[in-house]
């Protein structure tokens, strides 16, 4: 089967856009939230919504395309023909309580291997693209391996980000949304910075990212220098709780630090911008959490590949992805002592 994939990328961005108004919408409003399975899997009326509309239209589009969703299955089979795999919002905690690190993840494999990718997180406006073979994009401007050396690093932004100090009539605002200081039991919550997030304007030597910047995927191969991504364990996922503090305590020690995101999607596109340096997850994963990052990783000139050793599986429910293979295989050994000890 012949499959054009200009046009399926250019179906998955206009797709992520439509869906991309919802989850905005969403985001400032009050959700209905269950659980599923464990207490930390939480899906709101939005998850549903997204996911049926990218269905549809995807279907309506190419009917002879297998499509699977984060909702719609609880043990997806794949296979060689040409399938869409959804995560209509990765890092639903996040969008649940205000946190801007949420995003939709569109990915197509053929003869089982991603061929395809498109991250879109419309809170912040970053809109991840790739295909095999043709690169990776950031809002329209190609992403490549970075020439960044020693202690330089790729930060998300280059505005520090203080507490408001604004009083009186004056509000704060995010993309031109009031924000609050929420009360946790409240509907309301606050993020980020008082002023709308803007890209950086850094010249020269210093990296730029985002909106008309070129991103770099990070040179790092130290793990004493490497900003590294892992997310926080919790006794709410007791099936892996151990296993990812072991594995914390042995990292921390080496790492010159830890991000915890709440998203594996944002987590490995943020390796792909060389805002992160190294990122790893194991346990409550799965294929709609790295279809379509795993593209935009490899195709920014990052290495993918299983924490355990040996190459990526796009369903094996685990994944590290890293701007080096030197630096991707400290983190193996890394790990594997950690799961030996």
């Amino acid at each position: 089967m012949d499959i054009d994939l200009e046009e399926c990328l250019e179906t998955a961005i206009s797709l992520a856009r439509e869906a991309g108004q919802i989850v905005n919408e969403g985001f400032y409003l009050d959700k209905t939230v269950t659980t599923k399975g464990e207490p930390a899997n939480l899906v709101t009326e939005f998850d549903t919504r997204v996911q049926r509309i990218l269905f549809d239209r995807l279907g309506e589009k190419f009917p002879t395309h297998k499509l699977i969703g984060e909702e719609s299955v609880s043990e997806p089979v794949l296979t060689d023909a040409p399938t869409w795999i959804i995560d209509p919002i990765d890092g639903t905690t996040n969008f649940i309580h205000g946190f801007p690190l949420t995003c939709i993840s569109i990915g197509l494999t053929v003869n089982r291997e991603p061929v395809l990718g498109v991250v879109y997180n419309p809170i912040l406006e970053h809109m991840f693209t790739a295909r095999k073979g043709h690169g990776a994009f950031l809002n329209s401007r190609r992403i490549h391996v970075s020439d960044v050396t020693g202690r330089e690093r790729a930060f998300l932004n280059s505005r520090r980000i203080h507490v408001s100090n604004v009083t009186g009539r004056e509000r704060a605002f995010l993309n031109s949304r009031r924000i609050h200081v929420s009360d946790v039991a409240g509907r309301e919550r606050a993020f980020l910075d008082s002023r709308r997030i803007h890209v950086s304007d850094a010249t020269g030597r210093e990296r730029a990212f985002l909106n008309s910047r070129r991103i770099y995927v990070s040179d790092v191969t130290d793990m004493s220098k490497a900003l590294v991504g892992l997310e926080v364990p919790t006794t709410q996922r007791p099936s892996t709780f151990e296993m990812r503090v072991k594995r914390g305590r042995a990292i921390e020690q080496v790492a010159r630090e830890i991000r915890g995101l709440g998203s594996i999607v944002i987590g490995l596109c943020f390796v792909a911008m060389g805002g992160l340096d190294v990122y790893q997850y194991e346990g409550g994963i799965h294929c709609w959490d790295v279809a379509a990052a795993s593209v935009i990783l490899l195709e920014a000139g990052g290495v993918i590949t299983d924490p355990r050793g040996g190459p990526f599986d796009l369903m094996s429910k685990r994944v590290l992805g890293a701007g080096t293979e030197k630096l991707a295989l400290q983190m193996v050994k890394i790990i594997q002592e950690a799961d030996s000890s």
